[in-house]
């Protein structure tokens, strides 16, 4: 059995430990659901997207801005986010801008994130 007192290495305080996840915490309720973004037509552009671990694997946070300026984080769909993706990677990448239809419900029961997107 290892002796956790001699060789912490690696290892993270408690306080540390807690700082971390706090900040993870707050950094992330100001992320809106898809639910949330409105569906009444607003056209959105990606400004840039973060990787986060979620429990489920990989997800994505959205920045993303209004033609008014009003700019706001949103969870996104993993379609939309390997298209900022494979446009990111480009040499002159394209702005993606979007407007959301909100959910559907598929065959399996599943909820769908559902939206139309163009590039410039």
């Amino acid at each position: 059995m290892a002796d956790y007192g001699k060789s912490d290495q690696g290892f993270i305080s408690r306080s540390t430990f807690k700082r971390l996840c706090l900040q993870r915490k707050e950094d992330e309720r100001d992320v809106k659901s898809w639910t949330e973004l409105p569906v009444d037509g607003t056209v959105y552009k990606i400004i840039s997207s973060e990787k986060k671990q979620g429990k489920f694997g990989d997800c994505y946070i959205l920045t993303v801005k209004t033609k008014v300026g009003e700019e706001t984080k949103v969870w996104a769909p993993k379609s939309l986010q390997k298209m900022f993706e494979k446009e990111s990677e480009k040499s002159k990448p394209r702005d993606i801008f979007f407007c959301s239809l909100g959910q559907i419900k598929k065959s399996d029961g599943h909820l769908k994130n559902e939206y139309d997107c163009c590039y410039r």
